[in-house]
């Protein structure tokens, strides 16, 4: 240990002591100096020095670092187990601001708020989290475990409504990580639920007309739905009203003149396509002929709010005995298009619809003849005779 003989007191010219260690021996990789009041001192630390690295060598590990190495072991009884305590500290000890849940979710939903225009999106999402809040109450946030959310998660049905709560929990604790409410986001341990392909149903053309015919002939203010759902694309939240003051397609947003259906921003579902959610559909010649006689210039194309919109369209369904299949006329639409347009391919389609390609392909595509496609989009208007 030749080199640890080097490391010996010099007094200084003040009286007190230096120690020198070598660059080699100081663990940093630089010359280091210790000082001491008296020469006593220094040479008890030099013997202490020398000891240590007679004893464990160029190691690094000191007298002081082996005592909290023993501590933690004596603590823990498996060192195995330090990563975890280190993991729950980090959730749990750092400086964080300390708030309850029911608080971290009434905030996040005011501040998202303005981030969708389509207020349905905005109320789905504060619906699904005020039932976290009510879970977890007053809790802290940052003390929440992962367990404990995938515990909470299966208290709903598995399939698409577990994957829905999934879906609005990842953005609120990517938030909560932001504004320093946790430390590690829980979400990104948490695989997402497994949900079944959705079967996307349809109605035949000989239903379509049934739709349009009993409409038209006795339940009027339902026809500019099954119309402009049937022939144009359009869903349900797109035209019937949930909520006052939710914004739904207008009589001024069909552009006769231009031949077109214009869905603005705020009417149409919110998504994270990168041309926007904004979208012009064609209106057809046959979608013209059924909507000329009951024409207007301004108002909701579909009058009725969503309740009594149910309950007319729960009766006129059953007169016409037509089942009721969610958003039918526009899977309907989607799927006649592909059939009868082959040439646009997906793309254009899924613009119409509002739709990602990549939704198109994988719940759309289906055997349909051609001549099929171009029946649906061709049933003519007889004025009710």
């Amino acid at each position: 240990m030749l080199e640890c003989s080097q490391v010996k007191p010099t007094e200084r010219v003040d009286g007190r002591w230096t120690v020198f260690i070598p660059r080699k021996l100081s663990g940093t990789g630089k010359r280091q100096a210790r000082y001491f009041p008296s020469k006593t001192q220094a040479l008890k630390f030099v013997s202490e020095f020398r000891t240590e690295r007679r004893e464990h060598g160029k190691s690094g590990i000191t007298a002081k670092h082996r005592e909290w190495i023993n501590f933690a072991e004596n603590e823990l009884g498996n060192l195995a187990l330090l990563p975890e305590v280190i993991r729950h500290w980090k959730r749990t000890g750092e400086k964080l601001e300390s708030i309850a849940t029911n608080e971290a979710v009434k905030a996040f939903t005011v501040a998202v708020e303005p981030d969708y225009p389509n207020k349905r999106t905005w109320h789905d999402i504060e619906e699904r989290l005020a039932k976290l809040a009510a879970h977890f109450n007053a809790r802290r946030l940052h003390e929440i475990s992962v367990p404990e959310l995938e515990s909470f998660l299966s208290t709903f049905s598995a399939g698409w409504n577990r994957w829905s709560v999934h879906k609005r929990l990842k953005p609120f604790f990517k938030f909560a990580r932001r504004r320093k409410w946790i430390s590690a986001d829980p979400m990104e341990e948490i695989p997402t639920p497994k949900c079944p392909t959705p079967e996307r149903e349809i109605y035949t053309v000989e239903q379509f007309q049934s739709l349009l015919w009993f409409a038209e002939m006795g339940y009027e203010t339902l026809l500019p739905y099954v119309v402009l759902c049937g022939f144009g694309f359009l869903r349900t939240a797109e035209l019937v009203s949930m909520y006052a003051n939710e914004e739904v397609l207008q009589w001024s947003d069909v552009l006769w003149d231009d031949g077109l259906i214009h869905v603005r921003p705020g009417v149409a579902k919110s998504t994270r396509r990168e041309s926007g959610d904004e979208r012009f559909i064609p209106l057809n010649d046959a979608a013209k002929s059924w909507l000329e006689p009951i024409r207007q210039e301004s108002g909701d194309c579909v009058p009725n709010g969503a309740k009594k919109f149910g309950e007319l369209w729960r009766e006129m369904t059953d007169a016409a005995k037509v089942a009721r299949i969610d958003n039918g006329l526009r899977h309907s639409a989607i799927s006649y298009s592909l059939a009868a347009n082959p040439e646009h391919g997906v793309a254009l389609t899924a613009s119409w619809a509002g739709n990602s390609e990549a939704t198109i392909r994988k719940h759309y595509r289906r055997l349909l003849k051609p001549e099929v496609g171009k029946a649906w989009f061709t049933v003519e208007h007889y004025g009710g005779d």
